[in-house]
């Protein structure tokens, strides 16, 4: 990896600003070729989500991402949004990964940036999202992946706030032109208020609790992976539903990404625009992979319970869900392919003992996977090998991929699949895309999952489905 780094002061000053592009653009003359500028400038403290709100323009696409902190691994809440296009490419077919490699490395080579050790997630980002399967359907509003350096870029971490700014510099760019975007934009952020601009109209969910749909055709498709199990083609298959919603008021997916990171704490809440008017939103427990420091995090998320009403339920539902076999079986097969996996990598995993991760409405089996990765494996290596996970696809990965595609009625799109980021030391963090929804102005498509293992009960396996659906039901808006 050959980065780029110019070791410069703040560029809080427009004359020193105009000096660090004037640089950029004489090392354009010198080589014949052009580079990535990518600028740093601090802001006071705003909300990444109301900037987004107030400041995308229609035919932007779009990335929100909130982590939460992360107690047990020392790891910081940051909110992330990032709109406009620096680069970007798409891609299909099942050379998708490598062809992201190939782009991402050859970006890589381009860019010019201010290094800072103190504050790393403020530098270039490459966004990314990809599609469970490689080929999605031609009515899918996703390619099989899209990755892009956004043009613009605010960042929240540790109480402070940055804005990059990332555009492509050549020999016969107007460096003028580029400062005063700059400018004009941070004052544009600087002006927006710490809040989520809100509607007058009572904003409630009246879809919620409703039935889903079709739960007929779900068992059927249950039975069919239970007679699977039974002939030993497989082991287990997560099986998806979906659930569409059709208002009368467009969907705003900016007021549901504020619903649901208050309600959803220690979830990762995410978005993704694709500047057509399609937007992917959801609050996910679920993380492929953190890599920081050549130190990787992956979390083994399978088997499912309910939250109790009270202290003495809930703690009826955990010992239920920590002593049932099929529960556990579930999940030791997410575990064991994390390891086996990672393994092929060269890499020595390490597992935790496994534990309970309460969330708001359920709770789930849960065991941390960490290992240290050397410079040369790529993230989209460990993204390629460890896509799809047994906790949303099955055992074996191949025929429960070829089963889910015979069972499930519709297109999984970005349901189920890696969301993430990378950056150019090497860091990077994906997380799982489930319990999520697809908004498309007054339609709106909400997906779950259901791990189906020996002994599954279809009844309890819609249950858990419906109530899997309900976390994006009443954060609607």
């Amino acid at each position: 990896m050959s980065v780029t780094y110019c070791y410069a002061g703040q560029l809080t000053s427009e004359q020193r600003l105009y000096h660090f592009l004037q640089s950029c653009q004489q090392r354009c003359v010198a080589t014949g070729e052009s580079f990535i500028v990518s600028i740093r400038q601090p802001l006071s403290l705003v909300d990444p989500l109301a900037v987004l709100q107030r400041l995308i323009l229609p035919h932007q696409r779009h990335f929100y991402w909130h982590r939460p902190p992360l107690a047990c691994e020392g790891m910081i809440a940051s909110r992330i949004a990032a709109w406009g296009s620096c680069q970007e490419e798409t891609f299909q077919g099942n050379q998708r990964f490598q062809k992201s490699q190939a782009f991402i490395n050859h970006c890589q080579q381009q860019i010019i940036e201010i290094k800072s050790d103190q504050f790393q997630e403020t530098g270039v980002n490459f966004f990314t999202n990809f599609t469970f399967f490689d080929t999605p359907s031609l009515s899918c509003p996703f390619p099989a992946v899209t990755i892009f350096i956004p043009q613009w870029q605010v960042t929240q971490y540790k109480n402070s706030c940055f804005l990059t700014a990332n555009f492509t510099v050549s020999t016969t760019t107007n460096i003028f032109k580029i400062q005063k975007k700059i400018i004009k934009q941070k004052q544009s952020i600087e002006q927006v208020t710490d809040s989520i601009l809100t509607v007058s109209y009572h904003l409630c969910s009246p879809w919620e609790n409703k039935e889903l749909r079709e739960p007929n055709q779900f068992k059927h498709a249950v039975n069919l992976a239970l007679n699977d199990i039974s002939s030993h083609q497989l082991t287990k298959i997560v099986l998806a539903h979906h659930f569409d919603v059709v208002s009368q008021l467009p969907f705003d997916p900016f007021l549901s990404l504020h619903d649901l990171r208050q309600k959803h704490p220690d979830c990762y809440i995410f978005s993704v625009g694709n500047g057509n008017g399609t937007t992917f939103v959801g609050a996910t427990p679920e993380r492929l992979f953190s890599l920081k420091k050549q130190q990787l995090i992956s979390d083994a998320l399978a088997g499912s319970a309910p939250r109790g009403n009270n202290a003495i339920a809930d703690e009826k539902f955990a010992k239920m869900l920590l002593n049932s076999e099929k529960e556990k079986r579930e999940h030791q097969a997410v575990s064991n392919y994390l390891i086996q996996q990672l393994q092929q990598l060269g890499l020595t995993p390490a597992r935790s003992r496994s534990q309970l991760l309460k969330l708001s409405n359920i709770q789930h089996l849960w065991t941390l996977i960490q290992a240290e990765v050397p410079n040369q494996i790529h993230p989209i290596e460990i993204v390629k090998k460890l896509h799809p996970t047994p906790a949303v696809a099955g055992v074996p990965t191949a025929t429960a991929c070829e089963k889910i595609q015979d069972y499930e009625t519709f297109d999984r799109a970005l349901y189920a699949a890696p969301i993430g980021w990378l950056d150019n030391q090497g860091n990077a963090e994906f997380l799982v895309g489930i319990r999520s929804a697809m908004i498309h102005k007054h339609q709106a498509r909400l997906y779950a999952g259901a791990g189906i293992v020996e002994g599954s009960n279809p009844d309890k396996e819609l249950a858990e489905v419906q109530l899997k659906l309900q976390a994006m039901l009443k954060s609607l808006k």
